[in-house]
């Protein structure tokens, strides 16, 4: 309307926009996600009735109806798809859909120590595996072989969690979070026989680690061949008449002391040789020379190298 060829009122200028639905898609915190990684998805121009989909995953938080967002868990390795259906502001209902590939993300690696690598024959030794994810995702049900070689016996074993079976000689770790480490310990017996480097390995775990090469590691062991055989019969009728060591000859700096019961010393000779035969060469409770009665006594080796060995010893007659 015009007065005097005038607008009679001031015009207001509305602007109008359009929303192009199309354009708007699911968006996420993580465009490759790990397998049991939670992350997070949302869709911009929502408005009410979200109902969410997730193929190859589950939802652990969000994912309601008035909910414009959700954290989805992948459950494996490969394609998965979310989808979501609501009304958008221009009141139509629409859904939209994501694909995605989900990765491993998960690196497991293996320690494998031992408390002596030189321990002698019938000492008790301890191995230390422990199995380490340094990935980015979660691991579950990951199987370790821990086979006890020929040269031990088993004497006990603990983990900080999951279970060793002795029988099949498989540690089961049921869960392994993204930095978290686990240990098994396993003590063994050393025998006179066998063979003695501990191999442990990591066999399968799921999801299955993105590098193999590291799942595998061994501790080695060379047991000292210094047997000591503490009875002896020195009576001259040919068999066990002299004092043992295995293997002391390959200690040309050791020594041998024997002291009694009361911790007098009745026998000393350095560069022992296996050629004691019960007699004292020491002067005091009993004469140099003298044949020590039967009774039980105490010996002391010092290898040369810095090792001491020492124990009791039993003289019969």
């Amino acid at each position: 309307m015009t007065t005097n060829g005038c607008d009679a009122a001031p015009r207001l200028a509305i602007t109008v926009t359009f929303e192009n639905d199309a354009l708007v898609q699911i968006v996420s915190t993580d465009n490759t996600p790990c397998v049991f990684q939670g992350v997070s998805y949302s869709i911009a121009n929502g408005k009410s009735n979200y109902v969410w989909s997730v193929t190859n995953g589950t939802i652990t938080t969000g994912g309601g109806n008035a909910d414009g967002s959700v954290t989805i868990s992948w459950s494996d390795v490969g394609p998965g798809q979310v989808s979501v259906t609501y009304i958008n502001n221009c009141d139509e209902t629409t859904t939209k859909t994501l694909g995605v590939t989900v990765a491993s993300c998960s690196d497991l690696t293996i320690t494998n120590t031992v408390s002596n690598p030189t321990p002698n024959f019938g000492d008790e030794i301890v191995f230390t595996i422990t199995v380490n994810n340094v990935g980015e995702g979660t691991i579950i049900n990951t199987l370790v072989s821990e086979l006890i070689p020929s040269g031990y016996s088993l004497v006990s074993f603990s983990t900080t969690t999951g279970v060793y079976d002795p029988a099949t000689q498989i540690w089961t770790i049921p869960t392994l979070n993204a930095g978290q480490s686990q240990v098994l310990e396993v003590k063994l017996l050393v025998l006179p026989s066998g063979n003695y480097n501990n191999v442990a390995t990591i066999e399968i775990s799921t999801p299955l680690d993105v590098d193999p090469t590291n799942n595998s590691a061994t501790a080695l062991v060379e047991p000292i061949c210094l047997t000591v055989y503490n009875e002896f019969t020195p009576n001259n009728d040919g068999t066990n008449d002299l004092f043992r060591i295995d293997c002391i000859e390959s200690y040309p700096n050791n020594e041998l002391k024997v002291f009694n019961r009361y911790g007098a010393l009745v026998y000393s000779k350095v560069h022992y040789e296996n050629d004691w035969d019960g007699t004292a060469n020491v002067s005091g409770v009993i004469n140099r020379g003298d044949m020590l009665p039967t009774g039980t006594y105490f010996y002391v080796i010092t290898l040369g190298d810095g090792t001491v060995k020492k124990g009791w010893l039993s003289i019969m007659r």
